[in-house]
């Protein structure tokens, strides 16, 4: 009797973690809406921008606007830094090239694309010109 309720009870152990919150957190990044920000409309400067990820993991970037355009973004922060987080910074060059945050996220990195462009955003949002 004793072990039918020490197993009962690992399995729903077992259970919470499996459903429990990592994947929404996934989930929540992969559907994350991204604004687009013109940098013509934000003050020359230096922006930081930063996303939680997962409660333990940080994406944070810099991001410099010169002349009203994204002249260059420095990601001081990778998330997890794992293989996708690697990948997922070839979405840096897309926001530079197309001057908005609101790209297309790097296939089989949509997660970390997506926290990246959320960054942007913010960090564009903290010089938009009032």
């Amino acid at each position: 009797m004793k072990i039918k309720i020490i197993g009962i009870i690992f399995i729903i152990f077992i259970a919470g973690i499996l459903i429990g919150c990592p994947k929404n957190d996934i989930d929540k990044f992969k559907t994350m809406k991204i604004q687009d920000i013109d940098p013509g409309k934000v003050n020359d400067g230096d922006y930081i921008g930063e996303v939680p990820f997962m409660e333990r993991y940080v994406y944070k970037v810099e991001v410099h606007v010169e002349s009203g355009r994204i002249t260059e973004i420095n990601v001081l922060e990778n998330g997890t830094g794992n293989k996708w987080a690697k990948n997922g910074l070839k979405v840096i060059d897309r926001i530079v090239e197309k001057q908005t945050p609101n790209v297309d996220a790097i296939s089989g990195a949509t997660v970390t694309s997506k926290a990246l462009m959320k960054c942007v955003e913010l960090a564009l949002e903290k010089g938009k010109k009032k």
